[in-house]
């Protein structure tokens, strides 16, 4: 069953009837790292059947132990801000689920993925391989491009198509196993 654009929802099920709300924290968090820009509404619509539909306050309240909230550096618009903060804000909400990691998270993943905000799509050239950072500067030792409109010139079709093609090659060998 799915909820509007949410479709875990019978994973989500079965953990409330568990009582297991770590487990609902958890499935909602692990949609950030799929829409790092919260471009879709996923997130948003995964909260309201938890919240509105199921009634459950899935809410913890806010633990200043964990790593602090990012929201200073990005109102700074602090240059040193990468990908690794952005798992890091992640990692944190799904320990300490509550509306300030929520909103960190968010406004972390709109300030360093802004080409998720300008292009949705831009998820779909990531997940198949493609890294990207804010800046487009590449760290040290590394080879990070950012995506620009254009994937020809970012180099996301260069990497598209291996990728491609090694699925490809993996589903004919699926195939021949069942066959």
């Amino acid at each position: 069953m799915c909820y509007k654009n949410f479709d875990m929802t019978d994973l989500v099920d079965e953990s409330l009837r568990e009582g297991n709300l770590k487990s609902v924290r958890r499935i909602i968090s692990n949609i950030c790292p799929s829409d790092r820009a919260f471009t879709t509404s996923k997130f948003a619509d995964a909260l309201e059947y938890v919240r509105k539909v199921k009634g459950v306050d899935i809410y913890e309240p806010f633990d200043a132990s964990l790593k602090p909230l990012y929201a200073e550096r990005v109102d700074r618009k602090d240059p040193t801000l990468e990908e690794d903060d952005f798992a890091a804000s992640v990692a944190c909400l799904k320990e300490n689920f509550c509306p300030e990691r929520i909103e960190d998270t968010k406004k972390l993943g709109r300030y360093l993925f802004p080409e998720e905000m300008r292009h949705p799509g831009a998820e779909a050239l990531r997940a198949a391989g493609s890294n990207t950072t804010r800046t487009g500067s590449a760290p040290a030792g590394g080879s990070q491009q950012r995506a620009t409109g254009n994937p020809t010139q970012s180099g996301h079709t260069k990497k598209v198509w291996p990728l491609v093609a090694g699925i490809a090659a993996a589903a004919v060998l699926v195939y021949l196993l069942i066959k």
